[in-house]
Parts: structure tokens; C-alpha cells; sequence
């Protein structure tokens, strides 16, 4: 799309605020032992939403090595239970004891990350998991452009045979998972309320 101005032809590109450079940002729901979501915002036009599943948390760790690696990624935002977390909340979410695995193998991938930041020079960034809980409110308020939770026609032979529309989350028109959904969360808090940017995204882009 171009917009003709005094004769002049401008693209949307060069036209739009966010087509400034911008640096390479990576937000992340990290998982020790399952699914750890991401965004990884390069401009405005230029993103993607993805996620890496494993039980290992050291394979969590050498993914996203890879990744910030490949992408020269500049900051990174990482979601963290800090102080916040209650221990005995998280264990019996886990249906286990105090002493459950999966928080272990949390405190093992959030440490490794912040390492892995500081050691490739990226600027790191803490967003407590109590925020993006909080942000979730706003979301399903359809507050977010482009984040939404909506009724779907999941494609399976559980659902598609009887013909059953359940709710899930999209970012623009595609679905996508709760980690995933956590990833944009993040990224909203730390481009919208921490670097105090402009929602990058407009319901016609």
C-alpha cells in the first residue's frame, strides 16, 4: 500500500512510526519440563509467535541459546515467578509435594536465560508472571488489538465430528496456545507500559 502525497510516493513502511528501526526483542513464558511460548519482534511487520516444547530444561535453554543467536536479539523480556510465587501454590498445582520437580526445573530455565542474556550482551528484562496474570483481564475485554479469546472449530476428530466450537486464544485471526498467548501478554508489558511505545498492531494490519 502507498499513499501519494504532493506527488510524492511514500510506503506505509516509511510512513509509519514503528518502521523506525527498532531493536530485536524476544518475549518468553519459559517452561522447565513442558511448553515455553515466545514472540520475537524484529518491526512492526516483521514478527512471529512460536514455541518449544521438551522435558528437559537444559533443551529449553540451548533453543533459545539458538534463537537470540541467530536473531542478533538485542533485549529480552522473560517472564519470572519472583517473590510473588508461593511455594505450596505452585505444589499443589503440580498435584505433588513442596519439594515437586517442575518448580526446580522453573528456577533452572529462568536462570539460564538471564545467563544466557548476559552473556550474549542482550539487554534483560524481569516481567513478574503476577502482571501478565493481571494483564489477562484486559485482554479478554478485547482491550489488545488483535489478541482475543474466541469460540473456534478445532479441526480433530474430538471436536470437528460433533461439530463442537470451543473457546481459544487467537493473535491475529490465528490460533494460538497459552504460552504463546503469555508471550504477547509480556510483550505488551514491556513495549506498551515499560518502554512506553505504541501498540505496534491496528485492527486492519
Amino acid at each position: 500500500m502507498c499513499l501519494k502525497l504532493f506527488n510524492m510516493e511514500i510506503t506505509a513502511q516509511e510512513f509509519t512510526p514503528q518502521a523506525q528501526e527498532t531493536p530485536t526483542i524476544l518475549t518468553t513464558d519459559p517452561s522447565g519440563n513442558s511448553t515455553s511460548g515466545y514472540l520475537l519482534f524484529r518491526r512492526w511487520n516483521d514478527w512471529e509467535i512460536g514455541r518449544f516444547t521438551d522435558q528437559k530444561w537444559s533443551n529449553h535453554a540451548k533453543f533459545f541459546h539458538n534463537l537470540v543467536k541467530k536473531e542478533k536479539v538485542q533485549e529480552w523480556a522473560i517472564e519470572t515467578a519472583g517473590r510473588f510465587l508461593k511455594l505450596n501454590d505452585f505444589s499443589r498445582k503440580q498435584g505433588g509435594s513442596f519439594m515437586a520437580k517442575g518448580f526446580f526445573d522453573l528456577l533452572n530455565i529462568i536462570g539460564a536465560l538471564f545467563y544466557i542474556g548476559e552473556y550474549e550482551g542482550i539487554t534483560n528484562k524481569e516481567i513478574l508472571n503476577l502482571s501478565v496474570n493481571q494483564l489477562e483481564s484486559k485482554a479478554l475485554k478485547n482491550e489488545i488489538i488483535g489478541l482475543k479469546k474466541c469460540l473456534v472449530n478445532i479441526k480433530t476428530a474430538t471436536y470437528h465430528k460433533k461439530g463442537l466450537m470451543v473457546p481459544r486464544w487467537t493473535f491475529k485471526n490465528k490460533i494460538i496456545s497459552e504460552h504463546e498467548k503469555d508471550a504477547v501478554l509480556i510483550f505488551y508489558i514491556y513495549w506498551v507500559i515499560v518502554k512506553k511505545q505504541d501498540w505496534p498492531w491496528t485492527d486492519w494490519d
